[in-house]
């Protein structure tokens, strides 16, 4: 398929202004500890009306919070509540089956999402990297036909490099990258190493901050509040949005606690909060323009 259309911003819906939210993960503890208790598609609902309080534009509910239990009406229930919030959907996945992938790109449309981000992963039936092309590969057409951007995470089970290749042999604009500042890590790779090969394939991202700190004969990085770290946030949001392709840019953070504590509870609402006021602060500080390089040349 590397004969396929060239990348470019010509697909994007015309709704493409850069959004700022949170995914799921944002709030790990408060789902974690409120799913022990929580019935149906509650937890949902709430997680909704955390963000809002946050000021976030878009909820990006991931592995952590699925939707495939949903039934339709459930989901039109769910899509009507984020628009009464003002709050656009995405959805995102830890898969490898085509089957399932099939179901959260029709979830994806009912919920009107721009986006289906996948974590190429499986615990149970991990497909090889040769055949991950023709997986994709078979879901463009559905992509094409449902207007919506398949966005491949960088994780541990693949370099950056892997991910970049993986895409440019789909060779088609519905296929790009999720771009997670520090997941990387795990290969050694590092927040610029990791935009410089895939921000220009970037559909979203998850901005993250760290501090890093030696142990023992290693080094431990702890998550902490976008903009307050060693992460240069600020030059990672203006790489990826100068590129006119990026959709929606999250927040999201992995606090360190052994169980969801209050404390832990009160610090991950904290970080949402000040990293989704940082990000809308690096956006103020771009013109409208900036953030659509393409769109005076389509006048």
């Amino acid at each position: 398929m590397a004969g396929g259309p060239a990348i470019g911003p010509s697909v994007l819906q015309e709704s493409n202004d850069m959004l700022i939210g949170v995914t799921s993960f944002a709030f790990r503890w408060f789902v974690q500890q409120q799913g022990r208790g929580a019935t149906g598609s509650s937890l949902h609902f709430d997680l909704l009306r955390k963000a809002k309080e946050c000021d976030a534009e878009v909820v990006q509910f991931c592995e952590n919070l699925p939707l495939h239990h949903f039934s339709k009406r459930e989901l039109a229930s769910l899509r009507q509540a984020a628009a009464d919030l003002g709050l656009g959907i995405e959805v995102g996945i830890r898969c490898c089956r085509r089957d399932v992938l099939q179901r959260y790109l029709s979830i994806a449309e009912l919920l009107q999402s721009r986006i289906l981000r996948v974590v190429l992963e499986d615990d149970e039936n991990p497909p090889a990297r040769s055949q991950l092309p023709a997986l994709i590969g078979a879901l463009v057409p559905e992509l094409r036909s449902k207007e919506i951007t398949l966005a491949i995470e960088n994780r541990q089970s693949q370099t950056p490099a892997e991910i970049k290749d993986l895409v440019l042999s789909i060779g088609d604009p519905h296929v790009r990258v999720c771009v997670d500042f520090l997941n990387s890590l795990y290969h050694l790779a590092g927040p610029r190493e990791v935009i410089g090969a895939l921000g220009p394939f970037a559909a979203t991202a998850h901005a993250k901050d760290a501090t890093v700190s030696r142990c023992g004969n290693g080094f431990l990085a702890r998550s902490s509040v976008l903009g307050e770290g060693v992460v240069d946030v600020t030059g990672a949001f203006d790489q990826l949005c100068s590129t006119g392709n990026l959709l929606s840019m999250h927040v999201e953070s992995y606090l360190d606690q052994s169980s969801p504590s209050e404390d832990a509870l009160g610090q991950e609402q904290e970080h949402a909060r000040k990293g989704l006021r940082f990000l809308a602060e690096a956006r103020r500080r771009r013109e409208p323009s900036d953030l659509r390089p393409w769109a005076h040349d389509e006048r």
